[in-house]
């Protein structure tokens, strides 16, 4: 009897041991698996962080930057342009890794274009500064887009003062903001059509500001060039409208309070084709 109840109590004690051993090697899978799930969700969020981090790096080594400035030189303008105007920007590839100012080029675009008329270019511009066939330098290509597809970059009572709203807003918002050079010498000034014609009048006239010129295909015409636009019909109703607001602007007028040549011979007729040769036509008096 003794021998039977030590034999009906080893088989107990085994299948106890072997019901423990059979837990312990569920909890063992269990916890194995908790802790791969573990691991795998701290990989996810480390991941996620690296990715979200990758992320602000990009954005805070942004290379184009198409933002809005203040443009108070604007503000009086009749026309209703807004407080705020586009500039696009463009940094050379060691602008965040490096403590250099840069030297800044200011870009004006050509009637009805807009700052980021020169953005197809910007590649092309980065490999050569990268290969070293350009030095590094800042690009800031400049509104002058106004209502009236032009404000040729000049003052008017009509358009606004765009002719400050470059040499005095956006100079100082760039030179505030941005690793530059802030001197004339390091300065330099390029248009095309309008922009090129913007160009040439705001470096000759900002000699103390910019020291360097490039004008492409700019719009300019001789003592005979006026007329012959206007016998031409070189010029759409759209322009002539914005280059009188522009050149030859009167707030006695409905808008766009412009005043544009009959060539009738008359004295006030006279006065507006002298304004309007104060335009293109006067480089020399720039």
């Amino acid at each position: 009897m003794k021998k039977l109840f030590l034999i009906m109590f080893s088989v107990v004690i085994v299948f106890v041991l072997s019901a423990c051993s059979l837990d312990n090697t569920e909890i063992n899978q269990q916890t194995t698996e908790i802790n791969a799930e573990k691991q795998e969700a701290e990989e996810k969020t480390t991941d996620s962080d690296s990715e979200e981090q990758e992320a602000e790096e990009n954005i805070e080594k942004e290379y184009i930057i198409n933002t809005f400035i203040p443009a108070p030189s604007l503000e009086n303008n009749m026309l209703g342009e807004e407080e705020e105007q586009s500039i696009s920007v463009f940094l050379p590839p060691t602008y965040y890794d490096s403590d250099e100012r840069y030297p800044t080029l200011y870009y004006l675009h050509g009637f009805t274009q807009s700052c980021y008329s020169l953005q197809s270019f910007y590649r092309s511009i980065e490999d050569q500064m990268k290969s070293g066939e350009l030095e590094e330098f800042i690009i800031i290509s400049v509104t002058g887009r106004n209502k009236l597809d032009g404000s040729f970059y000049v003052n008017s009572p009509v358009t606004g003062n765009w002719e400050d709203h470059i040499v005095n807003d956006v100079i100082n918002y760039i030179d505030s903001n941005f690793k530059t050079i802030a001197d004339s010498e390091s300065r330099g000034i390029a248009g095309f059509s309008m922009g090129g014609f913007g160009s040439i009048n705001l470096a000759l006239k900002h000699s103390d500001v910019f020291s360097y010129l490039y004008s492409l295909s700019p719009g300019l015409f001789d003592e005979n060039g006026l007329e012959k636009a206007f016998e031409n019909n070189d010029w759409n109703n759209n322009f002539k409208n914005a280059y009188g607001a522009a050149f030859s602007p009167n707030t006695d007028l409905p808008e766009p309070y412009a005043e544009i040549p009959t060539f009738d011979g008359s004295e006030h007729d006279n006065e507006i084709i002298a304004n309007w040769e104060n335009g293109f036509g006067n480089l020399e008096n720039s």
